[in-house]
């Protein structure tokens, strides 16, 4: 009797561990797979061409990719000449000094974008402490939608902070978007200290970004989050395509993201003395970045600064975030309403724990770790689920068919075990008895 006890619980074990061994060899192979395909298609896809002639956004220079490299220099090849449809250039005459002016690029259809920041994080009921500031949501137009372009001027006169250029939209325009949006703010916001753009999809922590320039202050850089000089993405359905008769340089400057960015009013100055001399380029965090260089200033990274979407904890929002980008209305809606009941709209909050008397710059790494081993083993799981489940799926379809890859898969689909645990008792691994029985198609007779 426990005899067969130790049996059955030995062939569990072996169970279980040729299901391990097995979910471990498919993920594997799968990676390989994956990097066989790649490696073959970088080494021999046909030579990269230029983007479509018929890109949206892509009508007129500078904006048009031609065929050329990319020169370094020019001489009055990128003008800022953009008709103006709406100006709103009125919007900095206060008689004050602003901290802040927040240019928010944004799309005529973002309509429930713009709700949710003027309900949120630039909301008139949001009153800073210690902060001052304006905001203007800068756009073109809509090649595809005329509504919408109607609609942005109804919707001018009923908010008063829309700034638009007769500039097509499109992803590869945001450049275009960015320097328009530095352009105006040189002219009519001369009062402004810093210059801050930033996408309508962002959230922005102002008490957090107030206190975090208290400490580090600007100087002659474009902050925010910093980006390593890297290669070139030359994937032609990605966003961020760099064809090689364009840019055919190895590297790209280190650069900052350019979901939000910012600089002091001098700064932007010699930005916007600089860009007719520098030549186009379509990535607008790349490009500012060269004009930047080309000036001979520099980068930086503030701390709180993303380029990604992170989890919304209120209290994590209130100590260590200044921003979270590609969410959606409602998720701005919700992080505002969190952080107002967790008190801190107002002015930064060291919100107290039970472990720590209040959240400092190790707690705000702590809490990035545990959120990043969470999406680390989230996608595991489902990653997982969704090999396994069909890999179970289709062996118990073949099983149920009488159709069997190897002795192995038929004597566990049977239950027939006895011929597995006399080979464990000879001494043979559970490796030995699956290579004694390769994988070939056993038809049940």
């Amino acid at each position: 009797m426990g005899l067969a006890i130790a049996q059955e619980n030995n062939m569990g074990l072996m169970r279980r561990n040729c299901s391990m061994k097995r979910v471990f060899l498919i993920l594997a192979g799968l990676l390989a797979i994956h990097i066989v395909v790649m490696t073959l298609f970088d080494i021999y896809r046909p030579p990269l061409t230029d983007f479509p002639d018929n890109e949206p956004g892509y009508g007129d220079c500078p904006a048009c990719i031609t065929r050329h490299p990319r020169k370094s220099n020019c001489k009055g090849c990128f003008p800022i000449a953009y008709p103006n449809i709406l100006n709103n250039g009125k919007m900095c005459e206060t008689g004050k000094s602003l901290d802040f002016m927040i240019l928010i690029a944004s799309e005529p259809e973002h309509v429930k974008h713009r709700e949710a920041i003027r309900d949120s994080w630039v909301s008139k009921n949001a009153k800073y402490e210690n902060v001052t500031f304006k905001y203007a949501f800068i756009m073109g137009l809509d090649h595809s939608n005329n509504t919408a372009n109607a609609n942005v001027l109804t919707e001018a006169d009923t908010s008063n902070d829309i700034i638009q250029y007769n500039f097509v939209e499109h992803f590869r325009n945001d450049t275009i978007k960015g320097v328009l949006a530095l352009n105006w703010a040189v002219q009519f916001c001369q009062n402004a200290n810093i210059l801050i753009k930033v996408d309508d999809d962002v959230f922005l922590n102002i008490p957090n970004l107030k206190d975090t320039l208290d400490k580090t202050p600007l100087d002659k850089t474009v902050a925010g989050h910093w980006l390593a000089s890297r290669g070139p993405v030359r994937t032609e359905k990605s966003k961020a395509y760099v064809p090689y008769s364009y840019f055919p340089e190895s590297s790209l400057p280190e650069y900052i993201s350019s979901s939000m960015y910012l600089m002091t009013y001098e700064t932007a100055v010699e930005v916007v003395k600089t860009v007719p001399d520098t030549p186009f380029f379509h990535l607008e965090g790349v490009y500012i970045s060269f004009v930047i260089h080309k000036i001979g200033y520099g980068v930086k990274q503030l701390d709180g600064f993303n380029n990604f979407q992170v989890h919304p904890n209120p209290q994590y929002y209130c100590s260590c975030l200044t921003t979270s980008q590609e969410l959606e209305p409602e998720d701005v809606t919700m992080i505002w309403d969190g952080m107002r009941l967790a008190g801190c709209t107002e002015q930064r909050v060291r919100c107290k724990t039970s472990y720590t008397p209040y959240i400092d710059v190790t707690w705000c790494r702590y809490w990035w770790w545990r959120h990043t081993i969470w999406l680390i083993a989230k996608w595991t799981f489902i990653i997982t689920m969704c090999i396994n489940i069909p890999l179970g799926g289709l062996l118990n379809y073949l099983g149920s068919r009488g159709v069997y890859l190897n002795a192995l898969h038929k004597a566990l689909y049977l239950g027939d075990t006895d011929g597995l645990v006399e080979h464990a008792k000879d001494g043979r691994s559970l490796r030995d008895i699956v290579s004694s029985n390769p994988p070939t198609l056993i038809k049940n007779v």
